[in-house]
């Protein structure tokens, strides 16, 4: 009878404490904190696949680069650019060729082709709405038949979609 009575007072109490709402606020401080080492999981492995993207399109720059200052290059003579058979469109074809093999890869290119005062960018100009990888290299340039001059060959590469 007096167990019966101690349940039946336990039943009946008002002062006791409800404990599932207690662990409440414990357990959204631990999801808070899951959902944020996710987050910052997901932007580093977010930022390094851009850092080997980014990675992959430099290295197809250089080689781009290292193929159109080759002694066999279409557009190297003596050992050094032919500036003005650049510049008269002579080596379009072979460059339009060039940037075909590649744009069925992904990427395009152009070339800029500098020296003393000379520009020349060829075929297109480079966009400027999408991200670009440029890369240079020191060539020496025919500008006549009598004058050579250092200058500079530049690269620059985008993904195509």
């Amino acid at each position: 009878m007096q167990g019966r009575s101690r349940r039946q007072g336990f039943l009946t109490n008002d002062d006791a404490i409800s404990e599932e709402f207690t662990s409440l606020p414990g357990l959204s401080v631990v999801m808070i904190g899951f959902t944020l080492f996710i987050v910052l999981l997901a932007n580093t492995y977010s930022a390094y696949y851009d850092r080997v993207d980014r990675l992959e399109l430099y290295q197809t720059a250089d080689l781009v680069a290292t193929k159109l200052i080759q002694p066999n290059s279409v557009f190297i003579r003596t050992g050094a650019v032919d500036y003005p058979c650049i510049q008269a469109g002579v080596y379009d074809d072979d460059i339009i060729e060039l940037r075909q093999q590649y744009q069925r890869s992904g990427v395009d290119f152009t070339i800029i082709v500098t020296a003393a005062s000379y520009t020349h960018t060829f075929p297109v100009s480079a966009p400027t709405d999408m991200d670009r990888i440029a890369i240079t290299r020191d060539v020496s340039v025919i500008l006549n038949d009598a004058e050579t001059v250092p200058g500079k060959l530049t690269v620059i590469i985008w993904t195509v979609e």
